[in-house]
């Protein structure tokens, strides 16, 4: 748990408030809240270390400030921040169109928090889980309302997100609704996918794209991965849609090569641990490469080093026998040995957000660096991962990195947005500036 942002052991950062300053802004929130059609929500996240051992207090303060940071780039100056005495976060949207347009927006806060935060020495992912009050025609307490979301929350399991929507009804996200509902939208042609520029750290071209899953739920809205992958890989769906990924990924490369011959770009895709069990993995990337008109060589393959098991071994010789790269993801979160690695067809290495985030911080500088130092050994192209501020673009060149993305640079985009930023990219010689002017925010 993190501390109360009434303690004086709270993370510190300018966009915290405490409690008091949340329960006066609610109440302000709700007395002026003139119909019904108004939207009024008080949301609660809570992230919760996946071992046993807790953390220190210093490890606790750096994960609430961590959590805090990445929060506090994806919400308005207008919305508000706290941390309650029992440790979770409570966040206050003002200014939203509609109650599915608050909801992606607090999954994605969501996916955010979930991904690997560098407070132990190493990246390390914490469970996160969601609970989201809504205010009825008849809410005028602000501590009623921060407490549905309380209950809320208890009856929520790690991963997903509920909602309470007061006398209205009450709707959860959970794995029990969404289940047929994600076999539908596997179906139907409901999920779609996002990409994100890949940049040379030398030469500032662009050259390629992480392809990126999002699921369009017909009245949810988007709803993130951290919602929908756990029950994809409950439901044994993760080898499909990895499946999927790869093809639509291949099918937008080989459109690109036709509007654009001489592009020739990369495009990255993540391949889940539920993937490296399925033997039949290489032969179906093979298959689609035929069908989509597109060589192996152009596909990244992404794999998370926490997923690499002594079972997994002979399936990555099998992807990198397809002409595929291998991506290590998460570098510094697994337990596999420098010299293991060494032995291991791969290709890239990927430093992780959470480390990334702490290389321009003095007070974090040398345990991130030693890090990427680490990384360096294996002898392969370095990838920065989540480059959001200049400062840690500033960075890249003194610490070797050959390749980078993040926010900085674009956040993952349409198909149409991408298509135009790399029309862009072409007339300005492959090079896009920071931040990109063509992009879509996801």
């Amino acid at each position: 748990m993190i501390a109360s942002s009434d303690d004086p052991t709270s993370p510190s950062h300018p966009r915290l408030n405490t409690v008091a300053e949340y329960i006066a802004r609610l109440d302000h929130m709700l007395v002026r809240k003139p119909s019904s059609t108004d939207i009024v929500a008080s949301a609660m996240i809570e992230a919760t270390r996946t071992e046993d051992s807790p953390l220190s207090a210093s490890q606790h303060e750096a994960l609430g400030t961590s959590i805090v940071e990445r929060m506090a780039s994806m919400l308005d100056i207008a919305d508000t921040i706290a941390v309650s005495a029992t440790g979770r976060f409570m966040i206050l949207i003002e200014n939203v169109e509609s109650k599915t347009a608050l909801v992606g927006q607090v999954a994605a806060l969501g996916d955010a928090i979930a991904r690997p935060h560098l407070v132990t020495g190493t990246p390390e992912a914490f469970n996160v889980r969601i609970a989201l009050a809504f205010a009825d025609s008849k809410t005028r307490s602000a501590t009623l309302l921060m407490r549905q979301a309380r209950m809320t929350l208890g009856l929520t399991p790690a991963g997903a997100l509920e909602i309470y929507c007061g006398d209205e009804h009450s709707t959860r996200i959970n794995r029990s609704e969404l289940k047929a509902d994600l076999v539908r939208a596997l179906r139907d042609d409901q999920l779609d996918v996002v990409y994100q520029p890949v940049l040379d750290v030398h030469s500032g071209e662009m050259v390629g794209f992480e392809a990126l899953m999002r699921w369009h739920h017909p009245t949810r809205g988007v709803i993130g991965p951290m919602t929908f992958l756990p029950i994809a890989d409950e439901l044994g769906l993760v080898p499909d849609m990895g499946r999927w990924l790869i093809d639509r990924a291949a099918a937008q490369l080989r459109m690109w090569d036709l509007d654009y011959p001489s592009s020739k770009l990369n495009m990255a895709v993540n391949i889940s641990k539920a993937e490296l069990n399925d033997h039949g993995l290489a032969n179906s990337i093979e298959r689609i490469c035929r069908r989509r008109s597109v060589s192996p060589e152009r596909f990244v393959l992404e794999v998370s080093e926490r997923s690499i098991t002594d079972a997994a071994a002979p399936l990555l010789a099998a992807l990198s026998r397809t002409g595929a790269h291998i991506a290590l993801d998460d570098f510094g979160t697994g337990s596999r040995s420098l010299a293991e690695l060494q032995e291991m067809p791969i290709d890239l290495i990927k430093i992780d957000r959470a480390v990334m985030a702490k290389l321009d911080r003095s007070d974090d500088e040398n345990v991130a660096g030693s890090i990427v130092e680490l990384g360096k050994l294996l002898g392969v192209p370095l990838v920065a991962e989540g480059v959001e501020r200049p400062s840690q673009a500033a960075l890249l060149t003194p610490y070797g990195f050959d390749y980078a993305q993040g926010h900085l640079f674009a956040r993952p985009m349409t198909a149409a947005a991408a298509d135009a930023l790399l029309a862009q990219a072409i007339a300005q010689s492959w090079r896009i500036e920071a931040p990109a002017a063509v992009i879509l925010d996801w």
